[in-house]
């Protein structure tokens, strides 16, 4: 399963991102998946809102008992973990890093995809 939406570089474009995830996921059956994938979606989209400024894609596939999420903006500069965080932020990948299974990114002729993985258990699977 598949599932695309663009969102352009406004301070509301995490918020949406987020229950773009979440309604997708739940809409596929998987909403054990959306609040974490959530989160990690918003992440990377505020992420381009502030650092990139470009149209942001948000990609979402569903391959049992995977998911995979694409975040594509239209900067070359990939991002990278701050050595340091404070007040003003500098957690995002941080957060990516600790709750995705895997997480990286793509270049592309336009610019990248950063992505991140989940694994639905097998104890979800059952379900």
């Amino acid at each position: 399963m598949n599932a695309h939406h663009a969102f352009n570089p406004i301070t509301a474009a995490p918020r949406d991102s987020r229950m773009f995830v979440q309604q997708t996921l739940a809409s596929w059956g998987i909403p054990e998946l959306a609040d974490i994938a959530g989160l990690l979606t918003s992440e990377l989209v505020t992420n381009v809102v502030c650092h990139a400024a470009t149209a942001i894609e948000v990609d979402v596939t569903w391959s049992k008992p995977i998911l995979r999420v694409e975040v594509r903006d239209r900067s070359f500069v990939s991002p990278a973990v701050r050595g340091t965080t404070g007040p003003e932020g500098g957690y995002g990948l941080r957060i990516v890093a600790a709750l995705a299974q895997n997480w990286g990114v793509t270049e592309r002729a336009d610019g990248k995809d950063v992505w991140f993985t989940m694994e639905r258990s097998l104890d979800q699977l059952a379900k």
